[in-house]
């Protein structure tokens, strides 16, 4: 077994692992924590299905990335529309953000122009948009975390410091690797899917670590 097959398979198990907590916790969250339930639900149907094409050699798919980029999109962003509800113009920036995202990825799926990936081709651009996009969110929940005339104590039983750690890994690691994804391909290096196979599994434990905590905790009032 290759290096990425094994990462790969951990990767998979370790997916079991934010939605076997969410599972028995659900009806314990509030609004954030039972929207990331649900996201990581959908991801983990998102992985398996990945998981069964490639077993079974279904070919490209590659359209299902496409697909998951726009939905991950979508429960990212609307789950920190929720974290900044308090700042109105941030909070409608990033819903306009989010609809832009999408509207990106719908194109990205397109043969032309050329700086486009296609519907065939990994959405590594779309991916890398998102990364500009949400990477400065994770940094502005960690400033008003990290700034507030009253800042969150014992940040190991909230929530969101989890989740926002979990969005912060994923894309500032993943960013690079988004971006040159179809020229390591073409060139055979599978750098690219070891260190996102291996970041997804990070980012699986951060869920499952935020989904055990009672609490998503609202931002703190600003200094």
């Amino acid at each position: 077994m290759d290096s990425f097959r094994l990462v790969e398979g951990l990767t998979a198990i370790s997916a079991l692992l934010p939605v076997s907590v969410a599972y028995t916790r659900f009806n314990q969250y509030d609004r954030q924590l039972r929207l990331v339930a649900v996201f990581v639900l959908v991801s983990l149907g998102f992985d398996y299905a990945f998981h069964l094409s490639n077993s079974l050699k279904m070919g490209n798919n590659y359209p299902l990335a496409h697909a998951f980029v726009a939905v991950s999109g979508w429960f990212i962003g609307r789950i920190y529309e929720l974290v900044f509800a308090d700042t109105p113009q941030l909070h409608k920036a990033i819903r306009l953000g989010t609809v832009a995202l999408i509207g990106f990825t719908a194109l990205n799926t397109l043969p032309f122009p050329d700086w486009f990936d296609g519907l065939w081709e990994m959405p590594s651009r779309s991916l890398t948009v998102q990364g500009l996009f949400f990477l400065p969110l994770t940094l502005a929940y960690l400033y008003r975390l990290f700034t507030a005339e009253q800042p969150v104590l014992q940040l190991e039983r909230t929530g969101m410091f989890w989740v926002n750690s979990a969005v912060l890994i994923y894309f500032a690691i993943n960013i690079f690797a988004f971006f040159l994804w179809n020229d390591m391909i073409e060139s055979n290096s599978s750098l690219s899917k070891n260190i996102h196979a291996l970041v997804n599994l990070i980012s699986n434990v951060f869920y499952a670590n935020g989904l055990l905590c009672k609490r998503s905790s609202t931002l703190p009032t600003r200094a």
